[in-house]
């Protein structure tokens, strides 16, 4: 059965992502594991290839492949959530605590980073 969830475009980044992985990464993982560290180059890779920060702008080292728009989508009546033409009043109205939310999510995503540096670097010699 053929998938129609995908566009052409996702597929060729999909398994151009799997080829990565393969070559790159694969063969490499049991003694990076044992290493403690994934060498930078490796990162640097999967950047120039687009595989990293994909919703950041190309112009800046990003990937183009995030954001996606729709235009002339038919939403039959008995499928809005409210009323017709809203949407962007209501997705201002709760974009302050929505960037409160990415806040503390960010501090608490870097404060666990930090100590997961701090056992990975105990593994060192």
């Amino acid at each position: 059965m053929k998938r129609t969830l995908f566009e052409d475009e996702h597929l060729l980044l999909r398994d151009a992502f799997h080829r990565f992985v393969a070559q790159e990464i694969v063969p490499y993982h049991e003694q990076w594991d044992k290493d403690g560290i994934v060498p930078l180059e490796v990162w640097q890779q999967a950047g120039q290839l687009g595989f990293l920060f994909m919703d950041v702008p190309e112009k800046y080292g990003g990937g183009d492949t995030a954001e996606l728009f729709f235009h002339d989508v038919h939403v039959p009546a008995d499928n809005l959530l409210s009323e017709e033409g809203a949407g962007f009043y209501y997705l201002m109205s709760k974009l302050p605590q929505e960037r409160l939310s990415v806040a503390a999510n960010a501090l608490l995503s870097a404060a666990q980073l930090a100590d997961f540096k701090i056992v990975v670097s105990s593994w060192r010699k």
